[in-house]
C-alpha cells in the first residue's frame, strides 16, 4: 500500500505539527511482526528545484512588504497589485453556495488566491462601482460547483494601493547584514539554493522510509500498538470535527475514506520506525525533548516550556516525532541520493498512476513522498501533511474560491 493513497490531515493555520497518539516513549524492536527491508546502502533519487530569478523577486518583495505604505486611492480604477476591497454574492442555479458570498472582503489583485476570471472583473472598476457578472469554476475545483458557471453582484468599496519603499543599499542595509543590493541579492540566492538542498534531502529521506516500508513484508500487527493508534486516530478526527465545525470527519476527507487503510498505514510506519531505531540504538534524549519544547514554545508563543508541554495532545506522539527525525538523520547518512531530473522524479503517466494505486481522475501523481516541492512546482493542489509526509492528491490547475 503506498503513503499516497493514506487520507491525510489538513492542518489549520499555525497548529503545531502533532498527530495525536501510538506514540510510545522508548524504541520496540517489532522484528518478530515483519520481515524488515534494507535500510541502509540504498540509492534513491532526488529533486532539488532551481532558484530561480522569479524566487529571488519574492523573496525581496517579501522583504520589503513590512516597510510598505497602504494609501488608500479614490481618483483612479482597481489595478494589478491594488488590494480591492469588495462585497459579493454569488449564486449557482439561483441558489446561494458555500464560500460564495462575503463582505469588506479585501483581495490582492493579482497575487492568485481567486480565480483569475474573478479578479478581471473587479480590475478597471472604480470605488462605488457594482457589476454582475459570471464565473465558470473549473472542471475538478471542489466537487461541489465543479464545472458550474455561478453568477455574481459586486461592489468595489475602495481601492488599497500598496507603496513598497524604494529598494536600494540604503535600505538593504536596514533590513539586513549586507551593504549593498549585489551583495544582499547574492546572500538571498545562497540562502534559496541550501533551502532547496535542504527540501531536497528531506523529501528524499522520506523516500527512503515509503521505500523502506514497501520492501517490508507485515505479517502480524501487535495489537496493543494497532489499538493505541485506532483510538488516536478516533480522538485526532473528534478534535478535527470540532475545530474545523463538521458534523462528520467524511465532510473533510470524503466519502471514499478509508479509515482502516489509513489505521494500517500509520501502524506500519511506527513499526519500521521504532525497529530501526532500536536496532541502530537511536534514542530520544531528555535533553532534546527539552530543547525541542523549548524552540516550540517560542515559535508558539507559550511562556514557558512547562505550558507548552501542556497544551500537546499527545506528549508521546510528539516524542515520536522527534524520534522519527532522527531515524530520518540515520537514513540520510546511510543512504545514497541521486540528483533527477523533474520529469523523472514524479509520475506522470496515467498508467503509472493507476499501477501505483493512484485514484481515477489524478492528472498528476507522484511515485515518491516529496510532494511539496511537486506542488510548488507543477501548480496548485491539495498538499496535506501526516507525521512529517507530505502528499499531494489530485492536483490541477485549481485556485481557490472567490469568496475564502
Amino acid at each position: 500500500m503506498t503513503m499516497k493513497n493514506r487520507k491525510l490531515l489538513f492542518l489549520a493555520a499555525g497548529a503545531v505539527l502533532l498527530f495525536a497518539g501510538c506514540g510510545k516513549k522508548d524504541a520496540h524492536d517489532y522484528s518478530k511482526y515483519m520481515e524488515l527491508g534494507a535500510y541502509t546502502g540504498l540509492t534513491v533519487p532526488r529533486f532539488v528545484s532551481e532558484v530561480t530569478a522569479e524566487d529571488i523577486q519574492a523573496y525581496i518583495e517579501s522583504d520589503l512588504l513590512p516597510g510598505a505604505q497602504y494609501n488608500t486611492v479614490t481618483d483612479r480604477a482597481a489595478q494589478k497589485d491594488d488590494i480591492a476591497v469588495v462585497d459579493f454574492e454569488g449564486t449557482v442555479n439561483g441558489e446561494s453556495f458555500e464560500g460564495g458570498s462575503g463582505t469588506d472582503v479585501e483581495i490582492e489583485l493579482g497575487a492568485g488566491y481567486y480565480l483569475d476570471d474573478f479578479e478581471a472583473q473587479i480590475i478597471g472598476m472604480k470605488p462605488g462601482e457594482e457589476k454582475d457578472f459570471e464565473v465558470t469554476f473549473p472542471e475538478n475545483y471542489d466537487g461541489i460547483v465543479d464545472g458550474q458557471t455561478a453568477s455574481y453582484h459586486l461592489k468595489l468599496d475602495s481601492i488599497i494601493e500598496v507603496v513598497l519603499p524604494e529598494y536600494n543599499d540604503e535600505y538593504v542595509a536596514s533590513i539586513s547584514d549586507y551593504a549593498t543590493v549585489a551583495d544582499y541579492e547574492a546572500g538571498v540566492r545562497q540562502q534559496l539554493e541550501q533551502e532547496a538542498e535542504d527540501s531536497a534531502l528531506a523529501n528524499a529521506c522520506e523516500d527512503v522510509l515509503y521505500t523502506i516500508i514497501s520492501d517490508t513484508t507485515f505479517n502480524e500487527t501487535p495489537e496493543d500498538l494497532s489499538k493505541a493508534c485506532e483510538e488516536a486516530i478516533a480522538a485526532e478526527d473528534a478534535q478535527i470535527v470540532k475545530d474545523f465545525g463538521l458534523s462528520d470527519i467524511k465532510e473533510l476527507y470524503g466519502d471514499d475514506y478509508d479509515p482502516s487503510a489509513y489505521l494500517e498505514d500509520r501502524v506500519r510506519e511506527r513499526m519500521v520506525v521504532y525497529t530501526i531505531a532500536a536496532k541502530e540504538k537511536i534514542e530520544l534524549t531528555d535533553e532534546e525533548y527539552q530543547a525541542s519544547l523549548e524552540e516550540n514554545m517560542e515559535q508558539e508563543g507559550y511562556l514557558s516550556a512547562e505550558e507548552y508541554e501542556a497544551s500537546l495532545a499527545d506528549v508521546d506522539s510528539y516524542k515520536y516525532q522527534l524520534l522519527r527525525q532522527k531515524v530520518l538523520d540515520f537514513l540520510a547518512e546511510n543512504n545514497t541520493f541521486e540528483d533527477t531530473p523533474l520529469e523523472e522524479y514524479f509520475v506522470t503517466d496515467p498508467d503509472e498512476i493507476q499501477e501505483l494505486g493512484g485514484e481515477l481522475g489524478t492528472e498528476v501523481s507522484m511515485e515518491r513522498s516529496g510532494a511539496a516541492e511537486a506542488a510548488e512546482i507543477l501548480g496548485s493542489g491539495d498538499v496535506v501533511v501526516e507525521d512529517g509526509n507530505t502528499d499531494i492528491i489530485d492536483i490541477t490547475e485549481t485556485e481557490e474560491t472567490p469568496a475564502e
